[in-house]
């Protein structure tokens, strides 16, 4: 289980190229799997790669969506946990923050 403390990064072996219309398409460069991901996935997956941790998407979000925070960040958490189970990412988990 993901907590607001974690930081993900995206695996080596997943490429990404972004479209006109906002959305991303990734590709497993070991196998034949590639994902259409929309505009809010989207942008999570860009502050992944930025190395921004959940707590910081999730403020991201905020800032851009009006959503209420725990809607937000239940949906957050869900693609992120999304992206691990198909091997897109992986979680570190932040000692030092609770």
């Amino acid at each position: 289980m993901l907590k607001l403390s974690d930081r993900v990064s995206t695996v080596d072996s997943v490429v990404s190229t972004g479209l006109e219309d906002g959305s991303v398409i990734l590709l497993k460069l070991d196998g034949t799997d590639f994902y259409t991901l929309n505009v809010t996935a989207s942008k999570i997956w860009a502050l992944i790669k930025e190395g921004k941790g959940i707590k910081e998407i999730i403020k991201c979000l905020q800032d851009e969506y009006d959503a209420d925070n725990d809607s937000l960040t239940r949906s957050v958490l869900c693609q992120i946990e999304e992206f691990v189970k198909e091997g897109l990412a992986v979680v570190t988990k932040n000692k030092s923050k609770k």
